[in-house]
Order: C-alpha cells, then sequence, then structure tokens
C-alpha cells in the first residue's frame, strides 16, 4: 500500500502535488509497469549510465523519489483514507512523468541477491486536469536530460491521451493510409502531430529539413519552455473538435483541413485567439477560407517558399498579431474572420502580400 505523507499545490499548473511512500515491491507492480503505457520520455540508457544506482539500492540505499502523473479533476473534500483509496484506484491508468531510467534500474537490482523489496521509496503523484500544464510540467522535469524527442512525446500524447472517437475523426496512420476512405473526416496522424506542436510552441516552425533532428527538438523544446503553456485555458482537444465539426458540416472546409499547413497554421494561432472565433458559424468560416484562398493565390509564389507562406498566413490571418499588421489589415482580416462586413478582396489580397513580409520577420 502506499502512505500519504504530504498534501501540496502546484500553483503554476494548477494541480495537486501529493507525496507518498510505498516499498520497492510496490513501485515494481504498480509503477514499473506503467513505463511502457505512455513512454513520453526516452527508451532506458545503457544500464552503465545507472550501475552505480543500481549497486547502491542492493547496498541499501534510499533510491531518487520518481513522479507519477494522473490526469483527472482532483476529488476535494476526501480524508487521507480515501485520497489513498483513489490514488490506488488511479494508479492504473496512470504514467511515469519522471523516473523511468529509474524504475528500470529499480528492476535490475531487484533480480540481484541481496535485494530488499521492503526497503521505501518516495514518490511525487501529480493530479492534474490539465493536458497543457502536464506537458508543460513534463518538458521542465526532462528539459536538460537526453535524448528526449519532443516529436515522439506529442506522438504520445496525441495517441493516448486524446480521445479522437470523441470529434469523429478518423486518423491515418503510415500504415493504412492505402486503405484512406476520402469521404470519411479524416487526417494524417503526422498532420496532428505537427498541428499539436505548432499549438504547444505557439509557432509554424515546427520542422525543417536543414535542421538535425536533435537540434530541432531543442528548439521546440525552447519554443514551449517560452510560451504561455502552462497559464492556457485552450486545450488541443478543443481545436480538434472545432476543426471536426467544421469538417463534417462542409466538404470546402474538410478539404481545406486536410492540407496540413492549413491545419498547422491554425493550431499555432489557435493557441494564442482560439477564444475570439470558436463560436464562428460554418458558413462564415467557409467565406473567410474562400476569400483568403482567393488573396494567397494573387501572391507570386515564384517569390515564396510556398508551404512557408501559406502556414504563415494561415497563422496571421487568425492571430492578427497587431505588431505586424497595420490598421488596414487589422479591419480586412477582422471583417473576413467574422464576417462584420464585405472588405474588397483587392485592398486585402494587397495587405496579405505585406503581411508576407512582415511575418517573415518574426
Amino acid at each position: 500500500m502506499l502512505k500519504i505523507y504530504d498534501i501540496s499545490t502546484d500553483k503554476v499548473i494548477e494541480s495537486k502535488f501529493i507525496n507518498v511512500k510505498v516499498s520497492y515491491e510496490y513501485a515494481l507492480d504498480n509503477f514499473y509497469p506503467r513505463i511502457s503505457e505512455l513512454d513520453f520520455q526516452r527508451n532506458p540508457l545503457n544500464k552503465k549510465f545507472y550501475q552505480r544506482l543500481e549497486d547502491d539500492i542492493v547496498s541499501g540505499c534510499v533510491m531518487p523519489s520518481i513522479t507519477i502523473a494522473i490526469m483527472d479533476e482532483y476529488p476535494d473534500k476526501m480524508d487521507h483514507t480515501g485520497l489513498e483509496h483513489y490514488l490506488q484506484e488511479k494508479i492504473q491508468s496512470s504514467f511515469v512523468l519522471d523516473g523511468i531510467q529509474r524504475l528500470t534500474t529499480l528492476k535490475r537490482a531487484s533480480e540481484k541477491q541481496g535485494f530488499d523489496k521492503n526497503r521505501p521509496l518516495f514518490v511525487d503523484i501529480l493530479i492534474c486536469k490539465s493536458m497543457n500544464k502536464l506537458f508543460y510540467r513534463m518538458i521542465t522535469l526532462n528539459n536538460g536530460q537526453k535524448p528526449m524527442s519532443a516529436r515522439h512525446q506529442i506522438e504520445i500524447l496525441a495517441s493516448k491521451l486524446i480521445n479522437f472517437e470523441e470529434f469523429d475523426i478518423e486518423i491515418i496512420s503510415e500504415k493504412n493510409k492505402i486503405s484512406k476512405d476520402r469521404h470519411k473526416i479524416s487526417l494524417d496522424q503526422d498532420d496532428i502531430i505537427k498541428a499539436y506542436l505548432a499549438f504547444m510552441s505557439s509557432s509554424v516552425n515546427i520542422d525543417n529539413q536543414k535542421i538535425i533532428a536533435s537540434r530541432m527538438d531543442s528548439l521546440l523544446t525552447d519554443k514551449i519552455m517560452q510560451s504561455d503553456l502552462n497559464h492556457r485555458e485552450i486545450e488541443f482537444y478543443e481545436v480538434l473538435s472545432f476543426v471536426s465539426k467544421h469538417m463534417k458540416a462542409s466538404p470546402h472546409i474538410k478539404k481545406w483541413f486536410e492540407i496540413p499547413n492549413n491545419l498547422i497554421g491554425f493550431s499555432a494561432s489557435s493557441s494564442i485567439n482560439f477564444n475570439k472565433y470558436q463560436n464562428i458559424e460554418s458558413n462564415l468560416l467557409e467565406q473567410s477560407i474562400e476569400l483568403f484562398e482567393q488573396a494567397f493565390n494573387g501572391i507570386d509564389v515564384s517569390k515564396i517558399q510556398l508551404g512557408k507562406a501559406r502556414r504563415r498566413m494561415v497563422e496571421f490571418y487568425f492571430i492578427i498579431p497587431a505588431s505586424f499588421a497595420s490598421s488596414i489589415i487589422l479591419t480586412a482580416c477582422h471583417s473576413l474572420i467574422f464576417g462584420y462586413v464585405s472588405p474588397n478582396v483587392n485592398l486585402f489580397k494587397i495587405n496579405l502580400r505585406l503581411a508576407v513580409v512582415s511575418s517573415s520577420m518574426r
């Protein structure tokens, strides 16, 4: 069993932080199996890195604490006994936020002669209802350790913590693309991963073939750390719900969101301005998209990187950052998005071209 020692509040991610004590045996029975459930961090490092800890555990050291996460609403008005029962139940759907290497080392140590399964292990249990905040804490716990793939973490988060069936979205992985039904509401898994990265980092610059993968992961982590992720009220599943709803309502919108760069640009903007347009009607969104495409098609594609420009313009179109937009662009874009007036298309084309130049300075 586990014993609660202290309950605190993590004010940064608005979550409960519970310190408990368990035995090594309990940890191996309940926490070690959770490693493969959500392998957020890294594949276990070569055991030589943890050989000293392994030997120390057998000799009787107190192993450094680990952190377990439970994605749930904290149950208020519950005494310690009730909370211990709650934790015991929820452990089966928890995951290891920090401590994969230590648990792997503990498992190896348990196979050696002299191992004492009754030795204590202190565990920090984080109860958090927000995927954004959970991801933020994971990054801060693991940042600087190697090798951590932000892209892999996002992929696991998307596949394990988001119920895609709730949004009637069929997820198309690399291996089942051939059998994809073009009439269904579907999105490629890789596109969703990129969209999630854009949402988390508030940036469309989430992949670059000229930058090696390890450096790209480092840059993405830096962007996420510098963003306001832990203060956001919008969750990525709300963005997916919006996309799913409008894809079902309009074949034109469905086709538009199936273009990866549109989904990425929209997701980046949603981390900042989603509450301004989350209740827009499908017909107005479709009109706005059509007008956007008219303006975008007026750009001389020989002078820009088309995919990169599309991402930035979609992001710009839905964010309208005052620092880069003149009052004319603001008026045009706001009226396009919210349908307040019908702006002059030619004027908007000019301003959209200017916006390409402005956004290149970001």
